[in-house]
C-alpha cells in the first residue's frame, strides 16, 4: 500500500512547508494530500502555492484559500488584513507585471479557484473542515462533551475515515463522542479496519 502524507494549513509559510516537505521525503512516502489553507497569514503565498502544486497529489480548498478569492467574512482584523494583503499580491492582472509574472499569477490564482471541497478516495473522505460544512465548520475537542449530536451527525456522513485541518488543534475523534491526543495516543493511531469503527483525524497545522 502507498503511504500518504498529510498535510494542513500551511498558511504562506514556506520555510515550515519546506521543512515539512523534507521530512516527508525522508520517509519516502508515495503521496501528499494537502487539506487546504495554502494561504493567509504568512509572508509568502505565491512561493507556497508554487511548491503545493509541484508536491501535492491531491490539495483541497481551505477557508483562507476561499476568503482570497472572494471575502473574509467572520475573520478577526489580523486574518483578514492577510487575506487582503494576499488577494493584492496574487490577483491578476497588475500594470506592473511582466508577461512572465502575469502568466505566474494567472496560473496560481486558477489553481485556488479550481481547489476542490472534498475528495473521496475508496473509504476515505477528505476535507478542509467538516464533511458537514467543507470550508468553515470546526471539529473541536470540546464538541464531545458540549456537541456530541454533532459529532453523530458528522459520523453518519462518513464511511471509516476522515482527515481534516482547520482546527490546528492534531488528534482522533472517535464514534461515542471520545478525542484522543497525540500524547495520549503516544503520537501514533492504529486506523480501524473496515466495519470496525469510524475515525475523524485532524492533521494540525503546517505553518501556524
Amino acid at each position: 500500500m502507498t503511504q500518504i502524507a498529510l498535510i494542513s494549513d500551511i498558511h504562506a509559510n514556506l520555510e515550515a512547508l519546506t521543512a515539512v516537505l523534507n521530512d516527508i521525503d525522508s520517509r519516502q512516502v508515495g503521496r501528499i494530500v494537502c487539506l487546504g489553507d495554502i494561504v493567509g497569514y504568512g509572508p509568502d503565498p505565491d512561493a507556497t502555492i508554487d511548491l503545493i502544486r509541484q508536491r501535492c497529489d491531491v490539495t483541497l480548498l481551505g477557508n483562507h484559500d476561499w476568503a482570497v478569492l472572494n471575502s473574509p467574512i467572520g475573520f478577526n482584523a489580523i486574518a483578514a488584513g492577510a487575506v487582503f494583503c494576499h488577494r493584492a499580491l496574487l490577483e491578476p492582472p497588475s500594470k506592473t507585471d511582466s508577461p512572465d509574472a502575469l502568466l505566474a499569477k494567472t496560473e496560481r490564482w486558477e489553481f485556488l479557484k479550481n481547489l476542490p471541497e472534498e475528495v473521496i478516495e475508496e473509504d476515505r473522505i477528505y476535507v478542509h473542515a467538516s464533511p458537514r460544512d467543507k470550508i468553515i465548520e470546526y471539529i473541536l475537542p470540546q464538541d464531545t462533551l458540549y456537541h456530541p449530536d454533532k459529532l453523530d451527525e458528522i459520523f453518519a456522513m462518513i464511511e471509516r475515515l476522515c482527515f481534516v485541518g482547520h482546527t490546528h488543534i492534531p488528534g482522533v475523534f472517535i464514534e461515542g463522542s471520545q478525542f484522543f491526543s497525540p500524547e495520549d495516543i503516544g503520537m501514533e493511531y492504529e486506523f480501524p479496519e473496515t466495519g470496525k469503527g469510524k475515525a475523524i483525524l485532524n492533521v494540525s497545522s503546517v505553518g501556524q
